[in-house]
């Protein structure tokens, strides 16, 4: 098994990059779950992900709402968007989804998952890389919870993401840990 190390929210210009540097350093690839718009407003950050072998899979379209807030219908357009804007962009079929929050309405995403022919998926472990109230895990708290099958959550958009992912780079290194895309 191997950790796959998973992206949220981008793809964002100034930090997306930055990360793409230091998984290619390393020969790592990994999934980006991403925002319809942001994709379209970045293509060429689609292009480059997709050049190096990464995954790149959708998320949402533009508001990162809540399914639990959502009517079967809203979430139909949304991944519908989404997965047209990635198909536009020269991406392969999707085959994952990551619903905004881990949030799954049941029984209405998996319905429209099953019509996109998507398998949603979540996370084990979150960095709370996100957190505007500094709760982020300390790389000592990350590591603690580290598993060879861990579905690791980060997010392209957070500045904080890119030294937490070097310092995880590292840990995985020194756990001969393998990291792989999701789909891998």
């Amino acid at each position: 098994m191997a950790v796959a190390l998973t992206f949220d929210d981008g793809p964002d210009p100034e930090h997306t990059p930055r990360i793409l540097d230091l998984l290619g350093e390393r020969g790592i690839r990994a999934t980006f779950f991403v925002v319809g718009v942001k994709a379209r407003r970045n293509r060429e950050l689609i292009a480059r992900a997709l050049a190096e072998g990464h995954e790149v899979q959708p998320h949402c379209w533009a508001d990162h709402q809540s399914h639990l807030r959502m009517s079967e219908q809203e979430i139909e357009v949304e991944i519908e968007r989404t997965v047209k804007t990635l198909t536009h962009l020269g991406c392969p079929p999707p085959t994952l989804w990551r619903p905004p929050y881990g949030h799954i309405r049941e029984p209405e995403t998996h319905t429209v998952a099953a019509r996109h022919g998507l398998q949603v998926v979540t996370w084990t472990l979150d960095t709370l890389d996100w957190d505007p109230d500094g709760r982020a895990l300390s790389l000592d708290e990350v590591n603690a919870q580290l598993k060879p099958d861990s579905v690791v959550l980060m997010h392209d958009p957070i500045p904080r993401t890119v030294e937490l992912l070097a310092g995880l780079l590292d840990r995985l290194d020194a756990h001969d840990f393998e990291a792989a895309p999701m789909a891998a």
